[in-house]
């Protein structure tokens, strides 16, 4: 992951951050079974994916740690040192924990559905969290986005189905979610602004600051297509390729 203009890496035995020249700022050993990270401008969220133990760091050192009782399953934060976990409980298929800087926390609670994907905003006042419910053969996933301090939300179904990969708040307000089936980006209100309906399988994606990267086999299941959304969800650019792309990344102003 990028960090401060330079890299931060996590292998199986240790969490690593490096200045954009180059040089190790930080080495630390961790014991996590399958570390993932997290970074911000401030912070940097090593966490374990299955496991119930997740750390922050600055470019010098950790900043805190917690063990919770129950099993993380993701985690996102924010420019302003936010971060948030899902996690469950007995009572609750989903909790969703938010951190504030200050110290104070948020749980918001979910006992019918499962949260798949989490976002906060960059000012961490906004958070958006994608829902999952299964009923038969049928899968369904509502979008919600809370203002952090309140337990109303607004409320919207996205349009493709399966399960999201990933929501992002961009900094105009809007509400991205991709998944394998399609792009749908919302408003700040939830209203409906882009949607991108896709018969093949959306394998690879990636969020810049403006726009949205994604990668699926073409049509004629001879190349890969590359398409670039911007932020209210419409398709500015569409790149084909004859060999299979295997990631994909946007730098801004593209």
């Amino acid at each position: 992951a990028s960090y401060r203009g330079g890299i931060v890496v996590a292998s199986r035995e240790s969490i690593s951050i490096f200045s954009a020249g180059g040089r190790e700022l930080l080495s630390s050993n961790h014991s996590y079974g399958n570390p993932n990270l997290r970074a911000s401008n401030q912070y940097v969220l090593l966490y374990d994916v299955g496991g119930k133990q997740f750390s922050l760091y600055n470019s010098f050192s950790k900043v805190s740690d917690e063990v919770l009782n129950y099993p993380i399953y993701d985690a996102c934060i924010s420019n302003d040192g936010s971060f948030a976990i899902i996690t469950r409980s007995d009572d609750y298929d989903s909790i969703v924990r938010v951190y504030k800087p200050n110290g104070a926390k948020y749980d918001y609670n979910f006992s019918q559905g499962r949260v798949t994907a989490i976002a906060l905003s960059e000012s961490g006042r906004h958070l958006a969290v994608a829902i999952v419910r299964s009923e038969g053969l049928e899968i369904s996933t509502e979008l919600r986005l809370y203002q952090l301090g309140s337990s109303d939300y607004l409320s919207s179904e996205l349009s493709f189905s399966g399960i999201p990969y990933e929501i992002k708040i961009f900094d105009n307000g809007n509400v991205a979610s991709i998944g394998a089936n399609g792009v749908n980006v919302f408003s700040s209100s939830l209203n409906l602004l882009g949607e991108y309906l896709s018969d093949e399988e959306i394998y690879t994606y990636s969020f810049g600051d403006d726009n949205i990267v994604a990668s699926h086999i073409a049509d004629n299941q001879s190349k890969t297509e590359v398409l670039i959304f911007n932020k209210r969800g419409r398709v500015e650019r569409a790149i084909e390729f004859d060999d299979r792309v295997l990631g994909v990344a946007i730098k801004d102003g593209y």
